[in-house]
């Protein structure tokens, strides 16, 4: 008997449990990640037929894969294919309006989800964990209209956290916010692609609000060791500018957020990291390796996840993105 999926009914009441199928899974984080499934399977755990509806669910109890489905297809081969949208992208198909202005988040990090939550309309489906975690999420302002999955991502990103998510039979997915790990990849946990970099931008050159010379306008630097600051360092051949304009800010806003993009320049050079299937990752991780050849440290971001079910076996590929080589 291979991995258990269980199938819930609209209203989330257990219906069955599935044994033989197949399963391909997909979550990611950023700008057109994917989130969707496809499970086929001709009968329950029990030699029953079943052909779910839509609007029904699908979980491994206890890990982070499941969904809701969408649609459902009888190719004519005694099986039935379920497609639609992991429990990633239910919340990446809502979008939170932020009336005029921006919806802002602090507190205690299952506080905040709780809060994201509460502008989604997914009651009895989803749910923060009523724990204490150990995040704090310091006062942030969400990208206007943005969707759930991303504002819970931003929000927790700022407090150096990452979301966890799993359903328990007869209750609904629960959220919880946890602490990110840097975690080494050594052997064969991971392969690099390392090119290293003499030079990378270190001036840019920032214009706000305003019209011609009555524009606001901030020169940010940074240095041989990668700090920012508002004094040049590097002169001549040195230096590398690019221009930064962003229309709608006043100085102190073109400050951080031209602090902010001018200190992801700050690498010294640009790497790939493939990661081994399996390994104890989780999406929001950071992954550090050490390159043989160069002696180059890179750390890259854990963004993908893949869960398969196929001839009675479970699998779960990763994705890393984001691989920066460190100063």
């Amino acid at each position: 008997m291979g991995p258990l999926i269980w199938l819930a009914d609209a209203s989330g009441r257990d219906v069955c449990a599935v044994s033989d199928l197949d399963l391909d899974a997909e979550d990611g984080i950023g700008e057109d990640a994917p989130c969707d499934f496809e499970l086929t399977f001709a009968r329950d755990a029990s030699g029953r037929r079943v052909v779910p509806e839509g609007g029904w669910l699908w979980y491994m109890e206890g890990t982070p894969a499941g969904g809701v489905v969408d649609s459902v297809t009888s190719p004519g081969d005694g099986t039935v294919t379920c497609r639609g949208r992991t429990w990633a992208g239910v919340l990446a198909r809502k979008v939170i309006d932020p009336g005029d202005g921006h919806v802002a988040v602090s507190g205690e990090g299952n506080s905040v989800i709780a809060r994201v939550l509460s502008l989604c309309a997914l009651p009895g489906l989803m749910a923060a964990s009523t724990a204490t975690s150990a995040v704090r999420v310091p006062a942030t302002e969400l990208d206007r209209f943005c969707t759930a999955w991303d504002g819970l991502w931003e929000a927790l990103r700022a407090a150096g956290a990452r979301l966890e998510m799993a359903r328990l039979q007869g209750g609904p997915v629960v959220l919880s916010a946890v602490p990110s790990r840097t975690l080494e990849a050594r052997g064969e946990d991971a392969s690099l692609s390392v090119t290293l970099a003499h030079r990378v931008v270190n001036h840019l050159v920032c214009a706000g609000e305003g019209q011609g010379g009555e524009r606001v306008r901030a020169d940010l630097y940074a240095d041989e060791a990668g700090r920012v600051s508002e004094a040049q360092s590097l002169f001549g051949a040195d230096e590398l500018a690019e221009y930064y304009g962003y229309s709608s800010a006043d100085r102190e806003r073109l400050v951080a957020d031209g602090t902010r993009r001018l200190r992801g320049y700050q690498t010294r050079g640009e790497a790939e990291v493939t990661l081994s299937p399996g390994g104890p990752w989780a999406l929001g991780d950071r992954v550090r390796a050490s390159d043989p050849v160069t002696g180059a440290t890179v750390e890259a971001t854990v963004s993908g996840r893949v869960t398969k079910v196929a001839g009675g076996a479970a699998s779960v590929a990763w994705t890393a993105t984001d691989a920066r080589v460190r100063r």
